[in-house]
């Protein structure tokens, strides 16, 4: 699919003009005044939509805005997995500085219920 858009220099037509396969990783998903994936991939379709299907020319419709549109969807499903890896990834981080927080408390608890005596002895052990 991106070798087809690549060797046939595939354009996709945007608020601030045509606009190449490369540049569609750049756009977000949504808002931009318009200049985002959501619109240029509802452009397409509508394009595909408006086509229509000749019963009676033996010619056949485009293939191009079809497969436009799927490289559209296939940029649009990489940068949903990869706004979903990086929820998972801050959901992480948090849960492990907060696991890292109570294990810390923990470890003071068990230290503070040591005598004196066992205190002492672990500094002089640590020199």
């Amino acid at each position: 699919m991106y070798k087809t858009a690549l060797q046939n220099h595939f354009t996709y037509n945007s608020t601030v003009g045509a606009i190449s396969t490369e540049e569609l990783f750049e756009l977000p998903l949504t808002g931009n005044k318009g200049l985002n994936l959501d619109k240029i991939a509802k452009t397409l379709d509508n394009e595909i939509k408006t086509q229509g299907t000749s019963f009676v020319s033996a010619v056949p419709a485009d293939k191009i805005p079809t497969q436009k549109l799927e490289l559209v969807k296939d940029v649009i499903a990489t940068k949903l997995a990869e706004q979903a890896a990086l929820k998972t990834a801050a959901e992480n981080k948090t849960k492990r500085e907060k696991i890292l927080q109570i294990l810390a408390s923990k470890q003071d608890e068990v230290l503070s219920s040591k005598t004196e005596a066992e205190l002492l002895a672990e500094l002089e052990a640590l020199g």
